[in-house]
């Protein structure tokens, strides 16, 4: 039984020591190689722009207009949005899948609203005022995602 013992112990020692020198091997190699990259490998920093920039996006609501009347973004774009009544009564609707749920009513001159959202997929989304006759007025835009 102890000659038993014996071999496994030795099998088993001579098993961790192979195991422990390619281990070590290997680390010394990879930190040696590690140092210098090759030319094709790209490689990441803080300055890499994986997203788009958010924007910050001021619509002011004029008497016949909205400013800007158009909006040019990219999919995923973050975007702060500050709406504006200049003046009057007016009733912000935006159309489309992904900016639907965006509303904003104003009864007072120089009420804000302002919303955090993201751009949505690639599109053309309209946005006007539903308050009677103010669409045809010309308060209205288009939201262009690239």
């Amino acid at each position: 039984m102890k000659k038993q013992i014996k071999i496994f112990l030795f099998f088993f020692t001579g098993i961790f020591l192979i195991i422990f020198l390619i281990h070590f091997a290997t680390s010394f190699y990879f930190v040696s190689t590690y140092k210098e990259l090759p030319p094709f490998v790209e490689t990441f920093s803080n300055e890499s722009k994986l997203l788009p920039e958010p924007i910050k996006i001021e619509m002011k609501i004029l008497p016949g207009k909205i400013e800007p009347k158009e909006i040019k973004l990219k999919a995923g774009q973050e975007i702060f949005l500050t709406i504006v009544s200049m003046e009057g009564k007016h009733s912000i609707v935006f159309e489309g899948p992904g900016l639907s749920w965006l509303r904003a009513n104003f009864d007072e001159p120089g009420e804000t609203l302002q919303f955090h959202l993201f751009a949505p997929a690639q599109g053309e989304y309209r946005f006007f005022c539903q308050e009677p006759n103010h669409r045809e007025s010309g308060e209205e835009g288009v939201i262009i995602v690239e």
